[in-house]
């Protein structure tokens, strides 16, 4: 195969490829150095966008984590009198040719991750656009990420295998319910200050 354009990778890193597109240029990545140094590039998180102090109805707090998709403030909904994360996505993120395609597949998977009952996966309470922009209202997790988690100190192999096995099964319910996680790696992962996962 030959190198996949910058357009075709940036997709890849956006999960905006079809499975067998995503198949295609993971082999070509095995074997093209150049290629998967692009798709880091690309990956890098990108600094947020200024953002107004409300979103919808709810109302933003700090910045918790920024990545290539978007950022994710701490929030307060007023109506439920409650603390939640608030995922915004970029404002370039949809753009054509594939918005209403990545748009309606963020929709959908958003949809099956609210209808989830799971120990291990994050709730989602509201989805919906403000200002052309996509947002996800979701359960804030008083906590770190797996990563950070795993530098704080020394872990046990026990430790670290049940975080591991917990994140997995997470994982394991989204992909019964035909979501894909895109995006699954330590930063990704939430360990609440009660040992959650």
């Amino acid at each position: 195969m030959a190198c996949p354009n910058e357009e075709t990778l940036a997709e890849f890193v956006e999960g905006t490829l079809s499975p067998a597109q995503i198949d295609a240029v993971e082999e070509h990545l095995e074997a093209c150095a150049q290629c998967e140094e692009l798709v880091a590039r690309l990956g890098d998180p990108v600094a947020p966008e200024p953002v107004p102090n409300k979103i919808d109805r709810y109302v933003l707090g700090d910045l918790i984590a920024v990545g290539g998709m978007g950022a994710v403030y701490s929030a307060f909904d007023p109506q439920l009198q409650r603390k939640i994360a608030l995922k915004l996505l970029r404002a370039d993120a949809f753009e054509p040719p594939v918005h209403e395609q990545a748009r309606a597949r963020l929709q959908r998977e958003a949809q099956i991750v609210a209808q989830l009952s799971h120990p291990n996966i994050v709730v989602v309470h509201d989805m919906g656009s403000s200002a052309g922009r996509l947002f996800i209202a979701m359960e804030l997790v008083d906590g770190c990420s797996l990563r950070k988690w795993l530098r704080e100190r020394p872990r046990t192999w026990r430790e670290t295998r049940e975080v591991f096995l917990a994140a997995g099964r997470g994982l394991a319910a989204a992909h019964a319910a035909g979501v894909v996680h895109r995006d699954f790696k330590p930063d990704n992962i939430l360990i609440g200050r009660t040992g959650q996962v």
